[in-house]
C-alpha cells in the first residue's frame, strides 16, 4: 500500500489565505483525501467503504456535502452493534 500527500494539494489554497482557521484546513484535508481514495479505488478496481452507521447519522456526525462512500449506504441502516454482527456473517 501507498502513502500518497496529500500536501501538493492543499498547499497553494492554504497560502493563498494566511488566516484560514484549522477547521477550514481540516474540512480541505477530509475532501482531499477522499478525492485520493476514489481515485485509487477505481485504479484498484476496488470499493471505498466507511465507517459511518446510523448513530453517526442520527447524531449529525457527517459532513455537510456527504462526502462519505454511498457504496456503502447499507451500513447507514445500522446501528453499532449490528454493524459489528455484519462484519462477522
Amino acid at each position: 500500500m501507498d502513502t500518497i500527500d496529500i500536501t501538493p494539494m492543499i498547499e497553494p489554497i492554504i497560502l493563498h489565505d494566511p488566516q484560514m482557521s484549522n477547521l477550514r484546513k481540516g474540512n480541505m484535508m477530509g475532501a482531499a483525501r477522499m478525492i485520493v481514495l476514489y481515485d485509487q479505488s477505481e485504479a484498484f478496481r476496488g470499493l471505498v467503504v466507511g465507517t459511518s452507521n446510523k448513530t453517526e447519522i442520527l447524531l449529525g456526525y457527517t459532513t455537510l456535502w456527504a462526502i462519505w462512500p454511498p457504496r456503502s449506504i447499507r451500513l447507514a441502516i445500522c446501528i453499532k452493534p449490528s454493524c459489528a454482527s455484519l462484519s462477522t456473517s
